[in-house]
């Protein structure tokens, strides 16, 4: 299509982690400590470091969490406590360190092991971290957040199949996660699966009434197929929700582009183009719909745009070549505009 099949063009690193928990998760208390220390003092040490902790002092908490360790190598809480508190200070390689110290025990305790995965994930070794989550679930299949943080690594490396297959065996122990079905909707779009994605993404909305992105995708499922009125009404509440937010106006008006419906959509690609100034995609997809009016030279104008904030965003290249060998063609002019989506 000439307006873009996907409109999440630097999303998967930053919005979709945020979204469905892909981004470390620090909880205002460490692990519950296990096994139990065989040493009084050094679970005394350790519960100093607990509550050093739950007044976020990290430092103090570090601190006593190594003597803890110190007193009894052979204690695992300590290092997973000592790898929260590292956490809580985005310090990820010290975090890891101390997780894989607690993993070395070999307890079979899948928290130190998932940590572990997700300090390797924030520091992009994401086949450790797909490692870690395959042990975890050769210890417990029933394990949710390996089944979804896995799903999340093969987000991170474009196998959509695979990951929306892991987000399918989260959902079957969870049913009631919307983030998990957002999840699912998210990887089986990607796969250009529209159907069993809109399916998912419903449950989501189900659990999740609030949540503009859900809208928003399954928006944009309806409108792959051709399901133009749900598509408009999902990104009318998607806009609803989140004004802000460029990618339900970018949405909405694809739709009314691929309704021709030109006036109206532009008008919504001038907001997508608005908020997000910063998109190759937004001015890439105004483009489309301005070649589709006829207006040739401001189509050039936005794929060159795109072009100048993402020099190898193919569409916009495409759609670039496409505009300028016509205008180079024996007519020389735009009297017959064609359509040259992808």
């Amino acid at each position: 299509m000439k307006h873009s099949q996907t409109y999440i063009a630097g999303l998967r690193s930053a919005l979709f982690a945020a979204v469905i928990g892909c981004a470390v998760f620090i909880s205002r208390a460490p692990a519950d400590p296990t096994p139990a220390a065989g040493n009084p003092q050094a679970l005394a040490a350790l519960q100093q470091g607990d509550a050093a902790f739950a007044k976020r002092d990290y430092k103090t908490a570090i601190a006593d969490y190594s003597s803890a360790a110190d007193i009894d190598p052979h204690f695992e809480a300590p290092y997973v406590h000592a790898g929260d508190a590292y956490l809580a200070t985005n310090d990820y390689a010290s975090a890891l360190v101390q997780y894989q110290k607690a993993m070395d025990l070999g307890n079979g305790d899948t928290t130190a092991c998932m940590r572990h995965a997700r300090c390797a994930y924030q520091l992009n070794d994401i086949n450790t971290a797909m490692a870690d989550c395959n042990k975890v679930l050769d210890i417990d299949m029933r394990c949710e957040d390996a089944w979804m943080f896995r799903g999340n690594c093969y987000s991170f490396k474009g196998d959509y199949t695979t990951a929306a297959a892991d987000y399918s065996e989260a959902v079957a122990l969870d049913p009631q996660s919307g983030d998990t079905w957002y999840a699912a909707g998210y990887a089986f779009e990607q796969a250009h699966e529209w159907q069993p994605s809109s399916v998912a993404l419903s449950q989501a909305i189900k659990l999740r009434p609030k949540f503009a992105w859900g809208y928003i995708e399954r928006g944009f499922d309806y409108d792959k197929l051709q399901q133009y009125a749900l598509a408009i009404a999902d990104e009318k509440t998607a806009i609803t929700l989140d004004p802000k937010n460029g990618y339900g106006h970018l949405n909405y008006g694809d739709v009314l582009t691929d309704m021709k419906n030109y006036d109206a959509a532009l008008a919504e690609l001038n907001i997508a183009v608005q908020l997000l100034p910063d998109q190759a995609v937004s001015w890439n997809d105004r483009g489309a719909c301005e070649y589709d009016m006829g207006n040739v030279q401001a189509a050039i104008a936005d794929y060159q745009k795109s072009l100048s904030i993402d020099p190898k965003f193919v569409l916009a290249q495409n759609n670039l070549k496409s505009v300028e060998q016509k205008l180079n063609g024996p007519n020389g002019s735009n009297n017959n505009p064609v359509r040259i989506r992808q």
